[in-house]
């Protein structure tokens, strides 16, 4: 054998030489000797086999036995290493440096050798490793001759400075942790990279050291602890990695320190959460015997110590929705998933067809580099649409070798970590599963507390194990004055497996449902109170957790909290623009209103009769309900909101004089100290009724106090609302200069993160096509009128844009677009507003003064059987040039 293509190893630490399939070995005090080859050649007798490395034979009793190649190299690895547990993680850089394979494949060798040798050669210690432990015959000649046990440091032949491994390629996505974290390391004697397991912690700090190499005097020293089992051997393994020689020491820690007195060196240890306190005591003891030691550090939880100085590395940066690939590339998380991609099968390119799919998966993945570069490995098999399409079961699509050294698996990560919590902290960790998007402590507190079980956990230990998480990156903190917690969403995965496994996930999933009822019942509450910017800091986060639970509660049959859960729930989904999903949950909790409390089953009318997606005489029922069941309540703010909602259905309704009777109702209710947004809705409410009876300027001026309370109530959205609503009462007016000019007015509040609706831009295109801007009406079109779709509700303003046809002289399309329109309001039970009828009005005269009358009613016809997509494509077409006018 050549011993230049192979060395021996004593320590844990990894050099990457060979890359012929051999096992290359882990850098020691060997690494720094060229040794001799023959004729002292290694050779391991035990129970009757002899294992020959040099002709990468295994013989038992003179007789050779076939043993595949990768078999052997296990073997191999694992006896050079005896006594000393060997990772999953080593063995598989070890055996297979060449190619990214399966951990399965380990536990296949490892089986083959146990048939072999026997079911006690080789020891698995569950989660950790491997262990070679049959006794050998005799002494391994090789380190005996050399004297490699026994002779100290001064003999090796060729001296190194450091041990880094070779860099796995590109550090994507982190110049700036680069830079920062290489000032830190030359200002700092102890700085220590904390993030959760496969984030790129080791990536970083190997990045960092070699750009140390050549500047401490002693060397910067790469110490892999996630082979070291128990902190007693941290000591010789250190002094292992950087040739020292200890002697015979009872306290190898005190020998350690005392040889390091005099160093100057950079000395890595990666991987040292499950030795912490440890590795906290022997960094804490040399920073004072030893002054020009630094550390550099990479755990999932700081050390703690005097001096130190903690980067949390956060996740790689993921694109926003529809970036180009090129922008894309520019971040972190698409560019290593490329990469590996890329690795994986070299005509892998990043193009406009498969972008969105890459994005998606990097967002899924929490950017989380490890998960990344498995995902990439089946991309060649799955193509990304389908890894994205199966990451609902990512423990088991990303159990792909990846990683630094191509070793770990998502799941051995996450079971490493979990493995190092205390029973407090495995408990709640399993529990916080069971939250979609996020928690607070209060809601994780009344989720995960209490139980007869002995499991059970009280607010105050779910307090000091949420700080431990949070402490060992396994759960994420956001926020500063009121922290918001989540679990990334790959530890989620592997947290609500545990959930299950432990029994507890049904009855976790029910104090969830219970609990976000609980909250959402609040903030109906609450809407009287809070400004919309507290209101919605305070229950927008919650929207994933109200959805989880609502799905679990119709599952389970918890009538009570999935009709507060869809009843109290829908204002929020309005105001996160979720339209549908609210109306459908509110349809499906409808037959529960007669079994649940009167007050919750009165709000769930006047959720219909308000916000429903119910037609239009659906609604009117609905809220008439509602103010039934509140009269009979006493419920007076109950009353007062049924009755304006019920007046303003009444008066689109051409019932103005019914409106009339609730709206003084509802004046005589208002309490003056009620909260602005509340008393702005009877503004809005009189506008409407006064445009209804032709008074204008009255309408105008209740709108404006109605705007007037809502930016008095911080209530923006709104603002918006009603500037839009105020738009189209200018337009029904004619009032078409006031209503561009207030159009200008709303779309300014866009710049404050202001949501513009589908309406707003509907509303300016029918005043610019009154005023012949035909161009400029069509570009506010073809941005109002898909939003518009959204929300069902596209066929309202196609009235308009019949008339912006008839006015480039397509009169035909005028006429079919007329026939659909008519067919869409008879089937949605719904009637024109004001200036819909007008904006028709306009377009019959039109084609009734050019179109000979059977051409007319024969393309009314043709546009009756018009689908949605066609119509809103005829309505948005351009004019050809000979009809242009």
């Amino acid at each position: 054998m050549s011993t230049s293509r192979r060395a021996l190893s004593l320590s844990g630490s990894k050099t990457f030489e060979n890359r012929s399939g051999g096992v290359p070995a882990l850098a020691s005090r060997i690494d720094r000797m060229t040794l001799r080859t023959d004729p002292l050649v290694p050779r391991y007798r035990f129970g009757g086999f002899e294992l020959r490395p040099a002709t990468r034979e295994l013989l038992e009793g003179g007789r050779a036995i076939a043993i595949g190649a990768r078999a052997f190299d296990v073997l191999l690895a694992l006896i050079e290493r005896r006594p000393r547990l060997v990772s999953k993680n080593d063995l598989l850089d070890l055996v297979w440096s060449d190619v990214v394979v399966e951990e399965a494949n380990l536990h296949v060798q490892v089986s083959t050798l146990r048939k072999i040798l026997g079911p006690h050669a080789i020891a698995t210690v569950p989660g950790r490793g491997y262990r070679f432990t049959a006794a050998l015959d005799e002494t391994d000649q090789s380190l005996d001759a050399l004297g490699v046990l026994e002779r100290p440091p001064q003999v090796a032949l060729v001296q190194r400075t450091n041990n880094l491994p070779v860099s796995p390629g590109a550090l994507h996505g982190r110049d700036s942790d680069l830079h920062a974290l290489d000032g830190w390391v030359s200002a700092d004697r102890v700085v220590t990279v904390v993030g959760p397991g496969g984030i790129g912690k080791t990536r970083l700090a190997l990045a960092v050291a070699q750009r140390h190499c050549g500047s401490p005097a002693d060397g910067v020293w790469w110490i892999e602890l996630a082979p070291i089992v128990e902190g007693l051997h941290l000591a010789s393994t250190i002094a292992s990695v950087l040739a020292l020689n200890l002697g015979v020491a009872s306290d190898p820690r005190a020998a350690l320190l005392r040889v390091l007195t005099t160093f100057d060196a950079l000395i890595v240890l990666d991987n040292c959460e499950h030795l912490l306190s440890d590795v906290s005591t022997l960094v804490r003891d040399c920073l004072n015997a030893a002054p020009k030691v630094r550390w550099l550090v990479t755990s999932q939880e700081p050390l703690k110590v005097p001096g130190e100085r903690v980067y949390r590395l956060g996740p790689l940066s993921v694109p926003a929705e529809g970036a180009a690939p090129a922008e894309a590339l520019e971040h972190g998380a698409v560019a290593l998933l490329v990469e590996r991609a890329r690795a994986a099968d070299r005509r892998f390119e990043l193009t406009n067809a498969n972008v969105e799919p890459a994005i998606a998966i990097c967002r899924e993945l929490d950017g989380i580099a490890l998960a990344i570069e498995m995902a990439a490995a089946r991309v060649p098999l799955l193509g990304l649409a389908g890894v994205r399409e199966k990451l609902g079961e990512r423990l088991r699509l990303l159990n792909v070798a990846g990683g630094l050294f191509r070793s770990q698996t998502l799941r051995s990560a996450l079971e490493w970590s979990y493995s190092l919590l205390t029973a407090s902290e495995q408990v709640l960790f399993r529990r916080l599963a069971v939250f979609v998007g996020g928690f607070t402590l209060p809601l994780a507190q009344a989720v995960v507390t209490g139980g007869p079980d002995p499991d059970s956990l009280d607010e105050w230990t779910v307090i000091d194990a949420l700080g431990a998480l949070v402490d060992k990156s396994l759960v994420v903190a956001e926020g500063q004055d009121e922290p918001r917690y989540r679990l990334l969403e790959s530890a989620r995965a592997y947290a609500l497996e545990r959930l299950m496994e432990a029994g507890e996930g049904d009855a976790l999933r029910r104090r969830h449902a219970e609990a976000m009822a609980k909250l959402i019942a609040g903030s109906f509450e609450t809407l009287w109170n809070l400004s919309e910017t507290q209101w919605l800091a305070r229950f927008a986060p919650e929207i994933d957790n109200l959805r989880a639970a609502y799905d679990f509660a119709m599952a389970a049959g918890l009538i009570e909290p999935a009709t507060t859960l869809a009843v109290d729930g829908v204002v929020l989904c309005r105001d996160l623009h979720q339209y549908l999903e609210a109306s459908q949950r509110l349809e499906s909790v409808r037959p529960f209103f007669d079994k649940v409390d009167p007050i919750l089953a009165a709000r769930g009318y006047f959720a219909i009769g308000d916000y429903g997606d119910a037609l239009f005489d659906g609604r009117l029922r609905a809220i008439e309900q509602a103010l039934t069941r509140y009269r009979a309540l006493d419920d007076r703010r109950g009353i007062y909101m049924s009755a304006l909602v019920y007046g303003e259905l009444l008066v689109r309704n051409g019932r103005a004089d019914e409106a009339a009777h609730l709206l003084a109702e509802a004046e005589r209710l208002e309490d003056p100290s009620w909260p602005p947004r509340r008393r702005s809705v009877r503004r809005a409410v009189a506008a409407i009724l006064a445009e209804a009876s032709g008074d204008i300027d009255t309408a105008k001026r209740h709108m404006r106090e109605a705007i007037a309370l809502d930016r008095a109530a911080g209530w923006e959205s709104r603002v918006v609302g009603k500037l839009t609503n105020l738009v189209a009462m200018l337009l029904a007016a004619g009032e078409t200069a006031e209503a561009i000019a207030l159009s200008d007015e709303l779309f300014s509040l866009a710049a404050s993160g202001q949501e513009i609706p589908g309406l707003a831009y509907m509303n300016l295109a029918g005043a610019l096509i009154l005023e012949g801007r035909l161009a400029e009406a069509r570009a506010n079109a073809r941005i109002g009128l898909p939003l518009m779709q959204r929300k069902e509700q596209g066929y309202i303003f196609v009235d308009h844009l019949a008339l912006l046809a008839a006015k480039e002289g397509r009169l035909t399309d005028a006429a079919r677009l007329v026939g659909w329109t008519d067919t869409m309001y008879v089937a949605n039970q719904s009637r024109r507003d004001t200036e819909e009828a007008q904006a028709r009005a306009r377009t019959l005269d039109l084609i009734h003064a050019t179109m000979e009358p059977e051409a007319r009613e024969r393309a009314v016809r043709d546009g009756a059987r018009l689908t949605e997509k066609e119509a809103v494509a005829l309505a948005l077409a351009e004019p050809q040039d000979d009809v242009r006018r």
